[in-house]
């Protein structure tokens, strides 16, 4: 028997031994009647979908002529350095008598099982050609894996899963590869954009997520560029009453606005200018005789507030992220992964559910009081209702994966408090959110006056806590919880009662609209997750909230990395700022929906949501991508749809950044000053050149004579091993107007190191240009 495992056992764990054997075996009688079982891994996907060239020799070459790409048939290889321990997998499928998945329960863990399962011939289209089940767990407890041991599932849920994960890859594949090469190829062609193929530089690319994901920037740089600072007034009022003063809030009328950009929708209440607002109060409509008013409303109300739902990875990612300083892609793949598969103190971290099952409630129940202890309480302050709260429980919901929750290790406090204090802090807030279900919920009394000032309403709420219920878990930790504690507008107010009269003060209330903030890697994870809550089609709506947005959870961070690492966007001080790549991509692409909106992955995931149903199959949605790709399909379609967007695309404001992308694209680091051609620097040679000093080995065998004669040696420094050698970056200061480098530093002497600025000139006598240098007195060494 061998279990496949992508991550079952961590690598901390291993005897030395193990790990470079790369399995390990053991025989047990208390399972499989005591037959030979081996675990071995995978270490995440050994198999990736093979490269374009891999299929046709042709396809290596970026030409629109070759587009669209697409295979007969779609092909895995295994991963170069995958190699080795692929051939032990595959040596071990073929002697085992049953093979079992025991990789992550989602769908890339099933994707992962399948395709390598596909590869080394136990499985095909027919169905499994050995005995195939499946380890179902989401703790990695010795308990829960050997409970899941003795109860292994069939595949065939896994399989659809595999399929649906599968199908989505091609169809990002093939979205994804024709797409950045059509836009490459057409931006060189146009305006002559041309990038490093290693994107060191940049990179011209296309995802059906990665572009959505940038348009959420883009969008927000839109609304800061054109933001105009607007004031407006709203009217206020402060009551007299012989208990005190209270203030209240003027309840807008039923009518619409007359004229702007709100003409025709309800009216708020506000005033464009005090002008207006001093005649909205002497209009016998709204206001008129404002001198005195009358309570007309008085309601007092005991109030009960929820605590938060469970943790699930995106709720994880965003609220520690924020408090840990942390993108979303480090939150998941530092503590959460090492709680989860070194610690085994909570369960498995990439679930999206906050549902747990009756079975884990009743666990956690039981825990209860020694999780509690953990974190400062005592098992007085719980609370345990007669029947779990569906608001945290349900079955059907919780059936493939739940809540993020402690597991059934609970390790004593001085083991929590010796923890290292990133994993402490996501522990005990995992602890925390899972007390909550045994705590009383927040109880205010919310107090509501409605006072009557003409033919004007205003209304006043005012909020006292009764019962602080499951928030004190918090107390301590309010930071933690950012927007799950809410601050309350409301006061205690004074004491009222109907028709009593008070003396009425109306009070212009100047206010602002705030510019938009720019988006950080905390609110662009968020407006991720929430992509597509504005779209017109109510169906789509519905779906992007289904699915949760653009991505996983799991691949959200990666995705945002990507885009850094493309140099679509530049981070400073934690704020996100659009790049020139970044922005000519947007206006690119910003009318074509499929590339741009969300939408698109709306419609996909809806789609792809039947293959794992069963509903659905991969052939018939990859119909559907090779129709917009171009099959059977002339027009409206992704190479045609490029074409006229980058025909229709203004680049006039992004000259500058071509002219720079492209010099930097083909080695250019300046001007030679004698003929104008660009200066070079090959390979890790110590020479800059004129394009035109640099000859071919044929031109040099054959006594041919440089064009142009110019060339500096780029190293400095008067100790022959230690030179430093010139930056690109300074090489073209050099070159440039400036003239000289900024101050290079630890420049090595013969009486010590010295810093200083270089400089290029001629040499007269040598007749060479060489870089001089110009010591810095106040910062160089003595």
């Amino acid at each position: 028997m061998a279990l496949a495992a992508d991550n079952t056992l961590s690598a901390t764990q291993l005897d030395e031994k193990y790990k470079k054997q790369g399995y390990i075996q053991f025989k047990n009688a208390a399972y499989h009647n005591g037959e030979l079982i081996t675990i071995i891994w995978a270490q995440g996907h050994m198999l990736e979908l093979k490269e374009p060239e891999d299929y046709k020799a042709d396809w290596k070459e970026w030409r629109l002529d070759t587009l669209p790409i697409i295979p007969e048939k779609f092909e895995y290889k295994v991963m170069t350095q995958k190699e080795r321990q692929f051939k032990k997998v595959k040596d071990f499928f073929e002697k085992s008598r049953m093979i079992v998945w025991a990789t992550d329960i989602d769908r890339e863990g099933s994707h992962i099982a399948y395709s390598i399962s596909l590869m080394t011939g136990i499985l095909d289209q027919e169905g499994p050609k050995k005995m195939i089940k499946s380890l179902w767990v989401d703790e990695l407890t010795p308990t829960k894996i050997q409970e899941g041991v003795k109860k292994l599932r069939e595949i065939d849920y896994r399989v659809l899963q595999a399929i649906e994960a599968q199908t989505r890859a091609i169809a990002d594949w093939l979205l994804g590869m024709n797409a950045s090469r059509a836009l490459s190829l057409l931006l060189e062609d146009k305006i002559g954009l041309k990038l490093d193929r290693s994107g060191k530089d940049g990179k011209i690319a296309v995802g059906r997520i990665k572009t959505v994901a940038l348009f959420l920037i883009y969008l927000r740089e839109l609304a800061i560029r054109d933001f105009v600072p607007t004031t407006y007034w709203e009217l206020e009022a402060t009551f007299e009453h012989p208990n005190g003063i209270y203030k209240g809030n003027y309840i807008p009328i039923d009518i619409p606005y007359s004229k702007g950009d709100k003409k025709g929708e309800p009216w708020e209440g506000d005033c464009p200018t005090r002008e207006d607002w001093e005649k909205l109060i002497q209009n016998p409509k709204i206001i008129g005789d404002s001198k005195k008013g009358v309570i007309v409303e008085h309601e007092v109300e005991l109030k009960e507030k929820r605590p938060p739902r469970l943790y699930c990875l995106d709720s994880i990612q965003e609220e520690l992220g924020k408090l840990l300083g942390l993108t979303a892609k480090e939150v998941l793949e530092g503590p959460c992964q090492e709680l989860y598969e070194v610690r085994k103190l909570i369960t498995y971290p990439r679930s999206l559910s906050f549902y747990i099952s009756r079975e884990r409630y009743e666990t956690l129940k039981q825990q209860a009081p020694a999780l509690a202890r953990l974190v400062g309480f005592s098992e007085e302050d719980l609370v345990f209702p007669e029947r779990p709260d569906g608001f945290f429980v349900n079955d059907k919901k919780a059936a493939n994966h739940s809540a993020v929750v402690p597991t059934t290790i609970i390790p004593t406090k001085e083991e929590v408090e010796a923890l290292p204090d990133t994993l402490k802090i996501v522990y005990k807030a995992v602890i925390r959110r899972t007390l909550t279900m045994f705590f009383p919920k927040y109880q205010y009394e919310q107090t509501t006056i409605i006072t009557q000032v003409g033919a004007g309403r205003f209304r006043t709420v005012g909020q006292v806590p009764k019962n602080p219920g499951w928030q004190v878990l918090f107390q301590d930790s309010a930071s933690l919880l950012d927007g799950v504690i809410e601050e309350s507008e409301a006061r205690e107010l004074i004491k009222v009662q109907t028709n009593d009269t008070v003396t009425s003060h109306l009070v212009p209330a100047e206010r602002h609209v705030k510019k938009p903030p720019r988006h950080t890697n905390s609110t662009w994870l968020r407006a991720m997750r929430t992509a597509g809550r504005d779209l017109d089609d109510e169906e789509l709506i519905a779906i992007m909230k289904q699915i949760k947005g653009l991505g996983t959870a799991a691949t959200r961070g990666a995705t945002l990395d990507e885009i850094v690492v493309n140099k679509w966007v530049i981070v400073k001080q934690g704020k996100i700022y659009l790049s020139e790549l970044g922005w000519l991509i947007c206006e690119t692409l910003k009318d074509e929906r499929v590339l741009s909106q969300p939408e698109t992955t709306a419609i996909w995931e809806q789609s792809l949501s039947k293959i794992a149903e069963g509903t659905n199959t991969q052939e018939k949605f990859l119909k559907n991508i090779y129709r917009y790709l171009g099959i059977e399909n002339p027009h409206n379609n992704l190479i045609e749809n490029l074409i006229n967007a980058v025909d229709r695309t203004d680049y006039t404001p992004f000259q500058d950044f071509i002219e720079q992308a492209v010099a930097k694209a083909d080695g250019k680091l300046g001007n030679c000053p004698l003929c104008g051609k660009a200066v070079k620097v090959l390979g890790k040679s110590k020479v800059a050149q004129c394009e035109d000093n640099i000859l071919s080995k044929e031109e040099r065998e054959s006594g041919a004579t440089p064009v142009c004669s110019f060339n500096f040696w780029i190293t400095v420094g008067f100790i022959k091993d230690k030179k430093k050698t010139l930056t690109k970056k300074q090489i073209s200061d050099l070159l440039s107007d400036k003239g000289r480098t900024n101050l290079i530093k630890n420049i090595e002497g013969k009486y010590g190191p010295f810093d200083a600025y270089a400089y290029l000139s001629f040499n007269e006598e040598k007749g060479i240009y060489q870089v001089n240098l110009e010591v810095d007195k106040a910062t160089s060494k003595k």
